[in-house]
């Protein structure tokens, strides 16, 4: 009977922490290939340059498919529009794009400029709570299994 109660701890060991390795993979997986699918969680990039043959005008849209942080950097001063409408003379900017909205970035200059623009979408709360809890439930299971086998 006693091998049985420690082979059976042994089991609910073994799948807590089967389930713990199990919601951490499935986290990273969402994290980093399927969520976001413009600009990871992590964050990215992407250079311009503003040339003679496009007459020294740049334009990228901007989709967010949660809030979005969006910045860029530029070597030299340009006139930059959200959606048509005029921001400001500048060479960084940063804004934050919400939820569900796409906003259309133009950049003008006088003479040829280069940048990158930067960027990085949070992750729904939501979405983080749940790996959160499905890795303390992991992490519950082994401590209660290791403490189950001590008292043995």
């Amino acid at each position: 009977m006693r091998d049985v109660k420690k082979h059976a701890l042994k089991l609910a060991a073994l799948a807590t922490f089967s389930l713990l390795v199990l919601s951490a993979l499935a986290y990273l997986f969402y994290l980093q290939v399927l969520f976001p699918t413009l600009v990871p969680s992590y964050g990215s990039g992407e250079r311009f340059t503003l040339e003679p043959a496009n007459n020294y005008t740049y334009q990228i849209p901007w989709h967010a498919i949660t809030k979005l942080h969006l910045g860029f950097q530029a070597n030299d001063t340009v006139k930059l529009y959200a959606n048509n409408q005029y921001v400001c003379d500048c060479t960084s900017y940063q804004f934050t794009v919400e939820s569900g909205d796409t906003v259309l970035v133009r950049m003008e200059a006088n003479s040829p400029v280069s940048g990158m623009f930067t960027a990085w979408q949070e992750t729904p709360l939501e979405k983080q709570l749940l790996a959160l809890t499905l890795l303390s439930i992991g992490i519950a299971g082994i401590a209660i299994s290791v403490i189950s086998l001590k008292k043995k």
